[in-house]
């Protein structure tokens, strides 16, 4: 057993398994048992929209579940049980995501101190990952082209939010020719590629051979989790196999050549009543470096806080600005 330290009133204890490694939180701090499972794949094109399409696509249905509507009666009898999918970015790596939570069996009606909601929500989550619904020799065609077309919408919605859209334009244009430089939803041009067939051979070769990180905080026990994780693994139709290395975290940060002037400005000009303005800047400093602390306490002071230097003159005193804030991204 090894212990990794936690930022609270307990340790996580860590079980390595076949393709999974677990994390548990004992505590019984909480009423819930909230637990969730991910896979981290490399961040690159044009794998990123197959790999930010694949969450969504496994939600759908499993092969005990293979519909929406079974799979929330099913939650619906773990007394209002939560599933839920995403595709998040940390650094170069895209995170494959399930997550649930439930509320643990001596607080239900009638309840006492057992392992039925645990197994249940762990039973879900590894049912999503790796038994999905399929038909034929792919994943289910109105599945996956319904997906593919709300994964569509989100994309071009990103604009939508003008504050957020000037950050992911910043993004782009700072780290042009980085794997950071591409959004977690994937690219909207790679979108029409993508069919049932060859999204489920991206899965088996991408997602299902890599191992997967399970976190579980609630009044649970490690060993009780480790070993209905290895006993429900058994009856899955694909079997994490944990046969490609893990991706690095972030790359070496690559300098792009300075402009002359030591600035590299970028406009882009929409029908808004409102400008955003977002400023970059490379530090060179990351969550690994010493001067970490001191740049997250520098951030707060800029902009971080609600008594921060930007927030009080730029907003409050001079009225320049509807918003004004700093933001750290620690992996690069």
């Amino acid at each position: 057993m090894r212990r990794l330290s936690y930022p609270g009133d307990g340790w996580f204890e860590v079980r390595e398994l076949p393709g999974i490694r677990v994390h548990v939180l004992s505590t019984g701090q909480f009423k819930t048992i909230s637990a969730k499972l991910a896979v981290r794949l490399p961040l690159h094109p044009p794998a990123v929209t197959a790999n930010a399409l694949v969450p969504f696509v496994l939600r759908r249905g499993t092969r005990r579940l293979p519909t929406s509507q079974a799979i929330t009666r099913a939650l619906e009898s773990m007394y209002g049980a939560r599933v839920h999918v995403e595709v998040g970015k940390v650094g170069e790596v895209q995170l494959v995501e399930v997550r649930g939570e439930a509320v643990a069996d001596r607080f239900i009606p009638g309840g006492v101190a057992g392992s039925g909601q645990l197994e249940s929500l762990l039973r879900l989550l590894l049912e999503v990952l790796y038994d999905p619904a399929l038909q034929g020799d792919g994943f289910v065609p109105t599945y996956v082209h319904q997906e593919r077309e709300l994964l569509r919408r989100r994309i071009e919605g990103i604009i939508n939010n003008k504050p957020q859209y000037a950050v992911y334009r910043l993004y782009e244009e700072m780290f042009r020719g980085e794997p950071f430089a591409l959004h977690r939803l994937g690219r909207r041009e790679d979108l029409e590629a993508i069919e049932p067939g060859s999204l489920f051979r991206h899965y088996l070769e991408q997602l299902v051979p890599r191992r997967a990180e399970l976190a579980v905080v609630g009044p649970v026990a490690a060993d009780e989790v480790a070993g209905l994780v290895q006993r429900l693994s058994g009856g899955l139709a694909f079997v994490p196999r944990a046969e490609l290395a893990d991706p690095p975290p972030c790359q070496v940060d690559r300098e792009p050549e300075p402009p002359p002037s030591g600035w590299r400005e970028v406009s882009e000009t929409q029908d808004v009543r409102q400008e955003v303005l977002a400023l970059g800047f490379r530090t060179r400093v990351r969550f690994r470096s010493a001067q970490y602390p001191g740049l997250m306490l520098y951030n707060g002071l800029l902009g971080g806080f609600p008594h921060s230097r930007l927030f009080v003159h730029v907003r409050e005193r001079h009225s320049l600005a509807y918003f004004a804030y700093s933001r750290l991204e620690p992996t690069k």
